[in-house]
């Protein structure tokens, strides 16, 4: 399978390395309909990769040599031109087009115009000819307009690739984790620990610091941006020797690494490290071409380590189990649940073209998988959670999947039955409140409604 940017690089080279034969007509119409095939296929799969960039990453989109391909100078249209030019209109070219394996040279073929392009191909060229046979205008307008509209969405795609939504980097440190299995790391921390026998929080930070030196030694940092001389001295993040394995050297480096990686980490009770994912995800997206597979497998055999070393830490001392991987997922699991059954009732306001499940799925795509999820679980976990859901209800009425005969009386008296600790009364004027007091959740909700409509949501899976 290539890459689309390879598919574009070939393209490309094929369009650069034309061959013009005066003698042979039908080999120069056969160059112009392949190129027009791998224009169809290519925008088709460009078009597709701009729709995904909307909700996700697309690691595909990343590879994409966007300071060449998006510079108009580098696409020949005068030897597109030159082709089109030597198109004849006589020619009964759909039935040439039918048995268009039989002329095209094998690099063409082989490597550009596979079956499945040719039969959608031959689809489309339907649409140009004019009984039977294609017009030397309607041949060129269709190469130029192939042509202007790769690069037009290419431009697109670079623009929501230079500035991606920020939940969208914690996705694709999930898609990065998933690629592997726990029975791949290295047993290195479960021989230690065989060793030590029941370890103490302190064995057990001393190991962290370990798995930590480990990974900077490799590098893995080494495209993030040089800290400054003070950011070195005030790192939270210290490391000596005596920390460490014998053997392993603390030099003026690894403080620059340990200072580099200080941005990526916070601490928990002066224990547990917990790290960003979401920068982490922006430092992977950044530097995606340039990392290499190692690099990829050394930061998912760190995190592995850790968890195993804070599972220990919370065996060793229960107050720290909170900040473990599993107990926030388990938290917003029960969120997730108690966020249904607030919402149960409203299933009667559907419209009858609404499925039964969409508020279920609306609710964990916000918990889950949204831009403003973060800001779902603090407010729907804490004081502000009666207001939140009032605000959960508008926004989805802006969504337009409620019967139109119902208002904020109706959806007051629904949220009454499970929140009976407020009134009526306030609930109606929290929704009416909600209308102008949280445009982010309105925003993304009605962003993403439609599709929501049309396919349902499943939840992607953690890495």
């Amino acid at each position: 399978m290539l890459y689309i940017n390879e598919e574009i690089e070939g393209l490309h080279r094929f369009i650069e390395n034309l061959i013009y034969d005066d003698r042979n007509d039908l080999f120069n119409r056969m160059q112009a309909w392949s190129i027009l095939a791998v224009f169809n296929k290519i925008n088709h799969e460009l078009e597709t990769i701009s729709a995904q960039l909307d909700t996700s990453i697309d690691l595909d989109a990343i590879r994409i040599d966007f300071e060449k391909y998006c510079d108009q100078t580098i696409w020949s249209r005068e030897k597109l031109y030159e082709l089109v030019k030597r198109n004849k209109e006589g020619d009964n070219h759909l039935s040439e087009i039918n048995r268009m394996t039989d002329y095209l040279p094998n690099e063409v073929e082989g490597y550009l115009v596979t079956p499945e392009v040719l039969g959608s191909f031959k689809t489309s060229m339907h649409q140009l000819c004019d009984n039977e046979r294609i017009g030397t205008r309607a041949l060129w307008y269709a190469l130029d307009k192939g042509l202007d509209t790769m690069q037009q969405l290419l431009f697109d795609i670079q623009e929501k690739v230079m500035c991606p939504k920020p939940h969208l980097y914690v996705k694709l440190w999930d898609e990065i984790s998933t690629n592997y299995n726990d029975e791949e790391f290295d047993i290195k921390y479960f021989e230690w620990l065989e060793d030590t026998g029941t370890p103490t929080i302190d064995e057990l930070k001393a190991r962290q610091k370990q798995a930590i030196y480990d990974l900077l030694k490799t590098g893995f940092f080494r495209y993030a941006k040089a800290p400054t001389g003070g950011e070195v001295k005030k790192r939270k993040l210290v490391i000596t020797e005596d920390d460490l394995e014998v053997g392993c050297e603390v030099t003026k480096e690894f403080e620059i690494e340990c200072a580099k990686f200080d941005r990526f980490i916070e601490w928990k009770e002066d224990s547990i490290l917990i790290v960003n994912y979401e920068k982490l995800g922006q430092y992977i997206y950044k530097n995606y071409t340039k990392l290499t597979e190692d690099d990829f497998f050394n930061i998912k055999g760190f995190d592995w380590t850790i968890d195993q070393i804070h599972e220990a830490m919370a065996h060793v001392k229960p107050s720290l189990a909170q900040y473990l991987k599993r107990y926030q997922e388990r938290q917003d699991e029960e969120l997730l649940e108690d966020c249904k059954k607030i919402f149960k009732p409203f299933k009667e306001f559907l419209k009858e073209d609404i499925r039964p499940t969409l508020i279920d799925e609306y609710l964990e795509k916000l918990l889950f998988d949204s831009e403003v999820k973060e800001e779902a679980k603090k407010k729907l976990s804490g004081q502000s959670r009666n207001t939140y859901c009032c605000s959960i209800v508008i926004a989805l009425s802006f969504g337009y999947i409620f019967k139109p005969e119902y208002n904020n009386a109706d959806y007051a008296k629904a949220l009454h039955m499970v929140i009976d600790s407020v009134e009526k009364k306030n609930l109606e004027r929290y929704l009416k409140d909600s209308k102008i007091s949280n445009s982010a959740l309105n925003s993304w909700t009605t962003h993403i409604m439609d599709d929501l409509k049309a396919t349902p949501f499943s939840r992607p899976e953690a890495g």
